[in-house]
Protein backbone atom coordinates (compact mmCIF):
# COMPACT_ATOMS: atom_id res chain seq x y z
CA UNK A 1 0.00 0.00 0.00
CA UNK A 2 1.30 3.68 -0.53
CA UNK A 3 2.55 5.74 1.74
CA UNK A 4 -0.14 8.67 2.50
CA UNK A 5 1.04 12.27 2.50
CA UNK A 6 1.07 15.47 3.97
CA UNK A 7 1.85 19.17 2.25
CA UNK A 8 4.11 20.84 5.11
CA UNK A 9 4.74 23.45 2.37
CA UNK A 10 1.25 24.43 1.60
CA UNK A 11 -0.09 26.66 4.63
CA UNK A 12 -3.67 26.88 4.95
CA UNK A 13 -5.60 30.18 4.93
CA UNK A 14 -6.82 31.54 8.90
CA UNK A 15 -9.67 33.63 7.68
CA UNK A 16 -11.36 35.75 9.98
CA UNK A 17 -9.79 38.13 12.13
CA UNK A 18 -11.48 40.26 14.72
CA UNK A 19 -13.69 43.01 14.00
CA UNK A 20 -12.04 46.37 14.87
CA UNK A 21 -8.35 44.56 15.91
CA UNK A 22 -5.14 46.55 14.52
CA UNK A 23 -3.77 45.73 10.74
CA UNK A 24 -0.04 44.13 11.07
CA UNK A 25 2.83 46.07 9.58
CA UNK A 26 4.78 43.88 7.00
CA UNK A 27 8.49 43.92 6.31
CA UNK A 28 9.37 46.61 3.70
CA UNK A 29 11.55 46.09 0.81
CA UNK A 30 14.72 47.19 1.92
CA UNK A 31 16.64 49.79 -0.39
CA UNK A 32 17.81 49.21 -3.96
CA UNK A 33 14.78 45.92 -3.94
CA UNK A 34 12.36 45.96 -6.53
CA UNK A 35 8.51 46.76 -4.73
CA UNK A 36 6.07 43.73 -4.90
CA UNK A 37 3.09 44.88 -7.36
CA UNK A 38 -0.66 44.78 -6.91
CA UNK A 39 -3.47 44.06 -9.41
CA UNK A 40 -7.00 45.13 -8.33
CA UNK A 41 -9.58 44.84 -11.17
CA UNK A 42 -12.76 46.95 -10.13
CA UNK A 43 -15.30 49.12 -11.59
CA UNK A 44 -15.93 50.29 -8.04
CA UNK A 45 -13.87 53.07 -7.53
CA UNK A 46 -14.54 53.39 -4.04
CA UNK A 47 -13.85 49.60 -3.58
CA UNK A 48 -10.47 49.87 -6.07
CA UNK A 49 -9.25 53.22 -3.99
CA UNK A 50 -9.56 51.18 -0.37
CA UNK A 51 -7.96 48.00 -1.81
CA UNK A 52 -5.24 50.09 -3.17
CA UNK A 53 -4.31 52.07 -0.17
CA UNK A 54 -4.51 49.21 1.60
CA UNK A 55 -1.51 47.77 -0.36
CA UNK A 56 0.36 51.31 -0.92
CA UNK A 57 0.40 50.93 2.89
CA UNK A 58 2.59 48.47 2.73
CA UNK A 59 4.67 49.41 0.25
CA UNK A 60 3.33 47.65 -3.07
CA UNK A 61 2.90 49.42 -6.46
CA UNK A 62 -0.42 49.08 -7.41
CA UNK A 63 -2.38 49.32 -10.64
CA UNK A 64 -6.04 49.51 -10.73
CA UNK A 65 -7.68 48.20 -13.88
CA UNK A 66 -11.18 48.72 -14.62
CA UNK A 67 -11.53 45.70 -16.87
CA UNK A 68 -8.93 42.99 -18.17
CA UNK A 69 -8.57 44.93 -21.21
CA UNK A 70 -7.22 47.92 -19.43
CA UNK A 71 -4.62 46.30 -17.52
CA UNK A 72 -0.74 46.88 -19.15
CA UNK A 73 0.79 43.86 -20.96
CA UNK A 74 2.22 41.95 -18.26
CA UNK A 75 3.56 38.82 -17.40
CA UNK A 76 3.12 36.37 -14.67
CA UNK A 77 6.07 37.27 -13.02
CA UNK A 78 5.55 41.27 -12.92
CA UNK A 79 2.64 40.44 -9.75
CA UNK A 80 2.47 39.31 -6.57
CA UNK A 81 -1.32 39.46 -5.82
CA UNK A 82 -4.39 40.41 -7.55
CA UNK A 83 -7.40 41.23 -6.33
CA UNK A 84 -10.49 40.98 -8.57
CA UNK A 85 -14.31 42.65 -8.05
CA UNK A 86 -16.82 40.24 -9.22
CA UNK A 87 -19.82 41.98 -9.50
CA UNK A 88 -21.19 40.27 -12.58
CA UNK A 89 -20.97 37.02 -15.07
CA UNK A 90 -18.92 39.25 -17.43
CA UNK A 91 -16.32 39.89 -14.18
CA UNK A 92 -16.26 35.96 -14.14
CA UNK A 93 -15.12 35.93 -17.50
CA UNK A 94 -12.17 38.29 -16.69
CA UNK A 95 -11.56 36.10 -13.00
CA UNK A 96 -10.53 33.50 -15.63
CA UNK A 97 -8.89 34.98 -18.22
CA UNK A 98 -6.59 36.41 -15.39
CA UNK A 99 -6.52 33.02 -13.83
CA UNK A 100 -5.36 31.76 -17.17
CA UNK A 101 -2.88 34.22 -18.38
CA UNK A 102 -1.51 35.73 -15.61
CA UNK A 103 -1.21 32.82 -13.27
CA UNK A 104 -1.30 35.27 -10.43
CA UNK A 105 -2.89 34.65 -6.44
CA UNK A 106 -5.88 36.18 -7.10
CA UNK A 107 -8.81 37.29 -4.13
CA UNK A 108 -12.81 37.33 -5.81
CA UNK A 109 -14.47 39.83 -4.11
CA UNK A 110 -17.87 39.14 -4.60
CA UNK A 111 -21.75 40.51 -3.08
CA UNK A 112 -22.59 36.44 -2.88
CA UNK A 113 -20.94 34.71 -0.05
CA UNK A 114 -23.21 31.52 -0.46
CA UNK A 115 -21.77 28.15 -0.74
CA UNK A 116 -22.79 27.72 -4.98
CA UNK A 117 -21.09 31.17 -5.61
CA UNK A 118 -17.54 30.02 -3.78
CA UNK A 119 -17.54 27.03 -5.59
CA UNK A 120 -18.06 29.03 -8.92
CA UNK A 121 -15.67 31.62 -8.18
CA UNK A 122 -12.79 28.47 -7.16
CA UNK A 123 -13.83 26.89 -10.19
CA UNK A 124 -13.23 29.81 -12.26
CA UNK A 125 -9.51 30.31 -11.02
CA UNK A 126 -10.12 32.76 -7.56
CA UNK A 127 -8.04 31.19 -4.62
CA UNK A 128 -9.90 32.89 -2.05
CA UNK A 129 -13.25 34.58 -2.13
CA UNK A 130 -13.86 37.94 0.07
CA UNK A 131 -17.44 38.75 0.53
CA UNK A 132 -18.52 42.34 0.68
CA UNK A 133 -18.10 44.56 2.22
CA UNK A 134 -15.88 43.70 3.81
CA UNK A 135 -13.67 45.77 6.84
CA UNK A 136 -9.71 46.15 6.45
CA UNK A 137 -8.56 43.64 8.92
CA UNK A 138 -10.84 40.72 6.88
CA UNK A 139 -8.83 42.13 3.75
CA UNK A 140 -5.53 41.30 5.73
CA UNK A 141 -6.50 38.16 7.33
CA UNK A 142 -6.81 37.05 3.36
CA UNK A 143 -3.71 38.86 1.60
CA UNK A 144 -1.80 37.53 4.58
CA UNK A 145 -3.48 33.98 4.13
CA UNK A 146 -2.86 33.84 0.43
CA UNK A 147 0.82 35.14 0.47
CA UNK A 148 1.52 32.26 3.09
CA UNK A 149 0.54 30.26 0.69
CA UNK A 150 2.17 31.49 -2.35
CA UNK A 151 5.54 32.82 -1.42
CA UNK A 152 6.21 30.25 1.94
CA UNK A 153 6.29 31.21 5.76
CA UNK A 154 9.58 30.16 6.36
CA UNK A 155 13.23 29.20 4.70
CA UNK A 156 13.15 26.59 2.07
CA UNK A 157 9.51 26.92 0.54
CA UNK A 158 10.65 26.76 -2.59
CA UNK A 159 13.79 24.50 -3.00
CA UNK A 160 14.63 22.18 -5.87
CA UNK A 161 12.15 20.82 -8.26
CA UNK A 162 10.11 17.91 -9.29
CA UNK A 163 11.03 16.52 -12.40
CA UNK A 164 9.38 13.17 -14.16
CA UNK A 165 10.03 12.30 -17.75
CA UNK A 166 8.96 14.99 -20.18
CA UNK A 167 7.42 17.39 -16.67
CA UNK A 168 9.27 19.77 -14.71
CA UNK A 169 7.83 21.49 -11.71
CA UNK A 170 10.16 24.21 -10.59
CA UNK A 171 9.62 25.46 -7.03
CA UNK A 172 11.84 28.16 -6.39
CA UNK A 173 10.37 29.69 -9.87
CA UNK A 174 6.95 28.75 -9.98
CA UNK A 175 6.61 27.46 -13.68
CA UNK A 176 5.70 23.94 -14.80
CA UNK A 177 6.96 22.99 -18.35
CA UNK A 178 6.44 20.00 -20.38
CA UNK A 179 8.89 18.81 -22.79
CA UNK A 180 10.21 22.28 -22.60
CA UNK A 181 7.11 24.00 -23.10
CA UNK A 182 5.73 26.55 -20.49
CA UNK A 183 2.35 25.23 -19.36
CA UNK A 184 -0.38 28.31 -18.22
CA UNK A 185 -1.61 27.26 -14.89
CA UNK A 186 -3.57 29.37 -12.25
CA UNK A 187 -2.43 29.53 -9.10
CA UNK A 188 -4.85 26.55 -7.98
CA UNK A 189 -3.67 24.43 -10.11
CA UNK A 190 -0.16 24.62 -9.57
CA UNK A 191 -0.85 24.13 -5.85
CA UNK A 192 -2.24 21.40 -6.53
CA UNK A 193 0.55 19.72 -8.77
CA UNK A 194 3.14 20.98 -6.30
CA UNK A 195 1.58 19.11 -3.26
CA UNK A 196 1.33 16.31 -5.15
CA UNK A 197 4.65 16.47 -6.60
CA UNK A 198 6.61 17.13 -3.21
CA UNK A 199 4.87 14.26 -1.79
CA UNK A 200 6.54 12.37 -5.07
CA UNK A 201 5.28 8.37 -4.78
CA UNK A 202 3.07 8.89 -1.72
CA UNK A 203 -1.09 9.35 -1.94
CA UNK A 204 -2.54 12.69 -1.18
CA UNK A 205 -5.76 12.27 0.38
CA UNK A 206 -8.78 14.55 -0.82
CA UNK A 207 -8.95 15.78 2.27
CA UNK A 208 -5.21 17.19 2.72
CA UNK A 209 -5.39 18.64 -0.85
CA UNK A 210 -8.46 20.50 0.18
CA UNK A 211 -6.83 21.72 3.14
CA UNK A 212 -3.58 22.26 1.35
CA UNK A 213 -5.12 24.20 -1.43
CA UNK A 214 -8.50 26.25 0.19
CA UNK A 215 -7.17 25.96 3.83
CA UNK A 216 -9.27 24.10 6.62
CA UNK A 217 -12.15 27.10 6.53
CA UNK A 218 -13.23 25.70 3.08
CA UNK A 219 -14.46 21.58 3.14
CA UNK A 220 -13.69 21.46 -0.90
CA UNK A 221 -15.78 19.14 -2.71
CA UNK A 222 -14.78 16.08 -3.91
CA UNK A 223 -16.52 17.05 -7.14
CA UNK A 224 -14.53 20.45 -6.93
CA UNK A 225 -10.98 18.45 -6.75
CA UNK A 226 -11.72 16.14 -9.47
CA UNK A 227 -12.38 18.99 -11.98
CA UNK A 228 -9.20 20.67 -11.15
CA UNK A 229 -7.34 16.74 -11.67
CA UNK A 230 -9.29 16.35 -14.83
CA UNK A 231 -8.10 20.02 -15.86
CA UNK A 232 -4.43 18.98 -14.90
CA UNK A 233 -4.85 16.42 -17.20
CA UNK A 234 -5.88 17.74 -20.18
CA UNK A 235 -2.88 20.28 -19.75
CA UNK A 236 -0.53 17.74 -18.97
CA UNK A 237 -2.29 15.69 -22.12
CA UNK A 238 -2.54 12.56 -19.40
CA UNK A 239 -5.47 10.42 -19.05
CA UNK A 240 -7.40 8.92 -16.38
CA UNK A 241 -7.39 5.34 -18.05
CA UNK A 242 -4.01 4.87 -18.65
CA UNK A 243 -2.37 7.70 -16.42
CA UNK A 244 1.62 9.09 -16.88
CA UNK A 245 1.33 11.68 -14.61
CA UNK A 246 -1.37 11.83 -11.94
CA UNK A 247 -2.60 8.76 -10.75
CA UNK A 248 -6.09 7.70 -8.94
CA UNK A 249 -6.12 5.35 -5.95
CA UNK A 250 -9.76 4.54 -5.79
CA UNK A 251 -11.78 6.41 -2.92
CA UNK A 252 -8.71 7.73 -1.60
CA UNK A 253 -6.61 10.36 -3.46
CA UNK A 254 -4.15 11.21 -5.91
CA UNK A 255 -0.38 10.65 -6.57
CA UNK A 256 2.34 11.27 -9.08
CA UNK A 257 5.71 8.66 -9.83
CA UNK A 258 8.84 9.95 -7.63
CA UNK A 259 10.66 11.96 -9.89
CA UNK A 260 13.84 11.78 -11.69
CA UNK A 261 14.97 14.90 -9.74
CA UNK A 262 13.28 15.93 -6.12
CA UNK A 263 15.35 18.00 -4.30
Amino acid sequence: MRAFAHCPGLLPARLGANEGSQVRETTRPSPGKQRPRALVVSRDNQLANFVARYFRSRDYEVVIAKTRSETPPTSASDWQIAVLDVASRDDLSTLGEIAATLQVPTIAVSPDASREAVVELLRAGADLVLAKPFTLDALDAHVEALLRRTEGAGPGRFRGRYAYSDLVVDFAAHTVTLAGERLRLSATQYRILECLCRNAGAVVTATQLSDAVWGPDYNASSVLIRSHIRNLRRLLGDSAANPRYIHTETQIGYWVPKGDEET
